[in-house]
């Protein structure tokens, strides 16, 4: 057998790319048919396995966009509770720090003296005591309740028990 290239089989000749063949792989096989396992076929789409029908896609597009409706609206509402929880305890802050700012000017003050000066509120918010409470210029306080109210009406209450008046 010759072993020039015209003489060696192919699948070049049927249209598809071929690995070379060994002079033992023609003795064997020497004119290679399409099922040859050198033979490299390319894939062909019929009419009904080419892709996604319209209606395919249209489904997934809209589940799709179901999903990310629901994903950014409890991202929305997650965030509004992460901003309002981080307002409410830099108000707790603020108030557990009272006795602090009392001892530090060596001033005497009520609560209701230190909303505004000493306490700043958010937009919206308020706070308020039941009774009144008294820091003295030591940083001792006469304890009481209070009572921190987001704009949307959410309430916190914290007893401050004497003599330290932490918001608890």
């Amino acid at each position: 057998m010759t072993d020039s290239k015209a003489e060696r089989p192919s699948c070049s000749r049927a249209g598809f790319p071929c690995l070379d063949l060994s002079p033992q792989d023609q003795q064997v096989n020497p004119k290679p048919a399409l099922d040859h396992p050198t033979c490299v076929k390319p894939l062909q789409a019929s009419g009904a396995d080419s892709g996604f029908s319209l209606l395919e896609m249209t489904v997934a597009l809209f589940l799709g966009a179901m999903l990310l409706t629901l994903v950014a609206e409890s991202g929305v509402t997650m965030l509004d509770r992460w901003q309002l929880s981080l307002a409410e305890r830099n108000i707790r802050n603020q108030v557990s720090a009272l006795p602090l700012k009392a001892h530090a000017s060596r001033r005497a003050f009520t609560f209701d003296e230190a909303i505004g000066s000493d306490i700043i509120l958010p937009e919206g918010w308020t706070i308020s005591a039941e009774d009144e409470i008294f820091y003295a210029d030591t940083g001792i306080c006469s304890g009481g309740v209070v009572e921190i109210r987001s704009p949307n009406d959410r309430v916190w209450r914290y007893s401050m028990e004497a003599p330290f008046c932490r918001a608890m």
